[in-house]
């Protein structure tokens, strides 16, 4: 059976994009994690959205339908993720995020997330070709996480492409350690640490990483 990363290097070619990436979330997407990308672009437009908190992907899952966004810099796009939008738009250079839920059993699993730099709406047989590998995706995403073992190699950090670490895991846990340390809420202390992450062009992954392993001075700041 074919994995993970096949499956989106397949993608690339059967649907006609840049690049891919499968992610997986859970909790109406405020769990998520990113389970292998074709290139360090598809890795950053997932963690954009994960930092910011908006995006086509994230859409994707919450609604159980797919987005295809040919021009981020149309309006109605704009308007809907403009923090998303633009940091694609200007750091990376894509102009078209196309996100198809992933499914296995009747349970939602994650997104596929596919990418173009230029401005062109896909056509009626790629996206009948993005809908069939969603399929098997659901079938081979789910055998992966079943046979899944957690690994404390720290070598898998920073790694995008199926580390199967669950590093955003670390999220969770340095939101919390900041909410005590700072005497805030959890979403208050979430959203100061995205802020931070936004503001230092750093993934809320590796930050979040670093203040659990005490490698981050975050978590010794005040709140003020």
């Amino acid at each position: 059976m074919p994995n993970t990363n096949r499956l989106a290097a397949t993608s690339v070619d059967d649907v006609g994009v840049d690049g891919a990436a499968v992610a997986i979330m859970t909790d109406a997407a405020r769990s998520r994690d990113l389970l292998c990308a074709t290139d360090s672009v598809a890795a950053r437009i997932d963690e954009l959205q994960f930092t910011l908190g908006e995006g086509p992907c994230m859409d994707a899952f919450v609604g159980g339908e797919s987005i295809m966004t040919a021009d981020l810099g149309e309006e109605t796009a704009a308007a809907k993720w403009p923090a998303f939008s633009s940091e694609v738009l200007d750091e990376v250079g894509v102009r078209g995020v196309f996100a198809y839920p992933i499914f296995a059993g009747g349970a939602q699993l994650g997104v596929l997330e596919l990418y173009r730099r230029q401005t062109s709406a896909l056509t009626s047989a790629q996206n009948t070709a993005a809908h069939v590998l969603t399929v098997r995706l659901g079938a081979v995403v789910l055998d992966e996480l079943e046979s899944y073992r957690w690994s404390l190699d720290e070598s898998h950090y920073p790694r995008w492409e199926g580390s199967y670490r669950f590093a955003r895991a670390d999220v969770h846990a340095a939101v919390g350690m900041l909410s005590i340390r700072w005497g805030t809420s959890i979403a208050d202390a979430g959203l100061r640490l995205r802020a931070r992450a936004y503001a230092e062009s750093r993934s809320i992954s590796s930050m979040a990483h670093d203040i659990v392993h005490r490698h981050g001075t975050l978590a010794d700041e005040d709140a003020s």
